[in-house]
């Protein structure tokens, strides 16, 4: 586990929304990690803004996410092409 810190720099914002902002930018990246089961369940941050910056650090961040297997449809099977007509394709192909 290690430290992720990410750091926004922005045009100048207005003060009074400086904590709303970052708080946001937080949450929103905590649940895109969460998702992946990059970080734990109830993480440790901070967060911290300025005018001109807007930025985060997350403690125990994964170094790499879990493997995982997923069933990706690319191709409905009325469309494409059957096993045979594939591997004559390719025979043709790598010739």
């Amino acid at each position: 586990m290690s430290n992720l810190l990410i750091e926004i720099f922005t045009e100048e914002l207005p003060p009074t929304a400086l904590k709303k902002l970052s708080t946001s930018l937080a949450e929103l990246s905590l649940n895109f990690l969460g998702k992946d089961k990059l970080i734990e369940e109830n993480p440790n941050y901070k967060v911290f803004a300025t005018p001109r910056r807007l930025g985060f650090l997350i403690h125990g961040v994964s170094l790499s996410a879990p493997n995982r297997k997923e069933k990706v449809r690319l191709v409905p099977k009325e469309i494409g092409l059957g096993e045979k007509k594939v591997r004559y394709y390719l025979h043709w192909k790598i010739k």
